[in-house]
């Protein structure tokens, strides 16, 4: 035997997506029946809409199908926007902050996805760019570690100039004969070849 079919069921599909919009935005039964669209194709096909006859609906697979699609499309178009407010010129994302910031926020979108807020292009970006700037903050200290630690070689290095310098200027100064032998084992132990 056949399931009777739901009073919903039997308006034209334009009519039935424009129910299904106003239940997803919160729209109370009565809203919905007083929407004039809806009203005067209830009104032209006989059929009265109950609160039964929504409730059906709603469990129904035409509902909970566009709730899904609905979500799944505000999800890429929350995604287009954040990438979109993270791309330069040439739409490229910049560097690794870039992208990390873009993969934290897309798992940030995962778990507010439930949320009926929707969120504005300058939301994201905002959230981008804090996240970005988070990023950015932990690659300032990491460079100026790295400059401190290339300056002490910096200076190591300098301080093995300025005494082979010494050692030269020593060597070539003197008025007395020079052992070549012992200028390069000097030399050999001032570098630590030996």
């Amino acid at each position: 035997m056949a399931r009777p079919r739901n009073n919903i069921t039997k308006l034209p599909k334009e009519i039935r997506l424009q129910i299904c919009e106003l239940l997803d935005n919160g729209a109370t039964y009565d809203d919905v029946r007083t929407d004039p669209e809806i009203a005067k194709a209830c009104s032209e096909l006989d059929l009265e809409l109950h609160n039964k006859t929504f409730l059906a609906y709603r469990s129904g697979a035409e509902f909970t199908e566009y709730c899904r699609l609905t979500k799944s499309y505000q999800r890429k178009k929350q995604q287009r926007q954040i990438a979109a407010a993270m791309v330069t010129g040439d739409g490229i994302i910049r560097d690794q902050v870039d992208l990390a910031a873009y993969l934290l926020t897309e798992k940030t979108l995962e778990v507010l996805q439930d949320d009926t807020a929707e969120f504005e292009t300058k939301d994201l970006a905002a959230l981008a760019r804090s996240i970005k700037d988070a990023g950015n903050q932990v690659w300032q200290k990491k460079e100026a570690a790295l400059k401190a630690s290339h300056a002490a070689e910096i200076a190591g290095y300098q301080a093995q100039i300025a005494e082979l310098s010494a050692t030269i200027e020593r060597l070539t100064s003197s008025k007395t004969k020079v052992d070549s032998k012992q200028v390069a084992d000097d030399l050999d132990r001032a570098l630590g070849v030996r």
